[in-house]
């Protein structure tokens, strides 16, 4: 039994590097909105969970929307510019078409789900968004 929880936390090691050296290898792709994680989950210390509502029950993290953001932009960061481009997405109630940064093959099953529940911080896969 240990040999095999050996061989699967090795699996997740190896995946995780090599999700690490593929999305470093990319250019970041333009955003309709610079959002930054720095900013976010770095400076404000704000879970990855809190925005990414789904990671907990979902086989996707899930991006959040408009109205997750603007609950806390309605207050903070009025009068950013990044800021003021959300809030015109909230006041047209359209969702912004954010440009997909992530990719798994189809022939990956991967579920975010049991790797939270196991208490797996998000850096471990993704690096430090922070």
């Amino acid at each position: 039994m240990k040999w095999l929880l050996a061989i699967g936390l090795l699996a997740v090691i190896l995946l995780a590097i090599g999700v690490r050296f593929a999305v470093s290898r990319k250019p970041a792709p333009v955003q309709p909105i610079a959002f930054s994680h720095k900013i976010h989950a770095g400076d404000y210390h704000i879970a990855c969970e809190y925005c990414h509502i789904y990671a907990r029950r979902t086989s996707v993290a899930g991006i959040p929307s408009v109205q997750r953001c603007m609950g806390c932009h309605k207050i903070t960061g009025a009068t950013n510019p990044e800021v003021q481009k959300l809030k015109s997405y909230w006041e047209r109630q359209q969702p912004i078409h954010w440009t997909k940064v992530t990719s798994v093959p189809d022939y990956v099953y991967f579920e975010h789900w049991p790797h939270i529940r196991a208490a797996i911080a998000c850096q471990t896969c993704h690096g430090p968004v922070q």
